[in-house]
């Protein structure tokens, strides 16, 4: 039989899925830049 609810809960499963993906990614860019300019603005001796 045919559950109508369950696809929506696909649907909502895999655009969880993809906005986490995509925060991860924009978190990982941001601490990888961060991190690039602190090592140009403070290079290590």
């Amino acid at each position: 039989m045919w559950n109508p609810n369950q696809d929506t809960y696909t649907m909502t499963t895999q655009t969880a899925s993809t906005e986490r993906t995509a925060t991860s990614d924009f978190l990982g860019r941001t601490v990888l830049g961060y991190w690039r300019c602190n090592l140009h603005h403070f290079p290590r001796d």
